[in-house]
């Protein structure tokens, strides 16, 4: 079983190739490169969230409860400069911290359903919706970086299966 500096090391790796190629050969603007080479170094250490003590999965939890606040605030038009529009983000903050942590606990198991296929198509869509606003290119473009990331722990120490 490969350690977290090892799926980040690989991931990295791999994001940063995978980058590098669609920045030489198919004119990617390096800021869009970058996000791809971390969307594979991020989708190599996601399928380790569910591990009890993963340091990953403390990191994943904190900053995707700061994107639900910030995003939420975008979309339901908030200043986050008001005081009670703060305490709320930071009631909501905590609330997504510690509610999506305790719901994955009892959800899922160590290497169980976040380390399959279904679970690397779905980031891979997931990164693809969030691309919405762009080309198709670039949204596959994203997406691929992230699915191909997701599956480098997958295929360490164990052969692709599904669960």
């Amino acid at each position: 079983m490969a350690r977290f500096e090892h799926h980040v090391a690989v991931a990295w790796a791999l994001g940063s190739s995978y980058a590098a190629f669609h920045a030489l050969h198919h004119q990617l603007p390096w800021q869009e490169a970058a996000t791809a080479a971390v969307l594979c170094t991020v989708g190599g250490i996601l399928p380790d969230i569910d591990s009890p003590g993963s340091r990953f999965a403390e990191f994943v939890f904190s900053t995707g409860a700061l994107l639900g606040v910030l995003i939420g605030s975008h979309f339901l038009h908030l200043p986050l400069s008001e005081t009670s529009t703060l305490g709320t983000a930071v009631v909501l903050f905590w609330m997504l911290r510690w509610g999506l942590r305790y719901l994955l606990s009892r959800l899922t198991t160590h290497r169980g359903m976040v380390h399959s296929l279904p679970a690397a198509a779905i980031w891979g869509m997931l990164v693809f919706l969030a691309f919405s606003e762009n080309t198709l290119d670039l949204r596959l473009t994203m997406a691929t970086a992230a699915v191909l990331g997701f599956l480098e722990p997958l295929s360490t120490g164990r052969a692709l299966r599904l669960r």
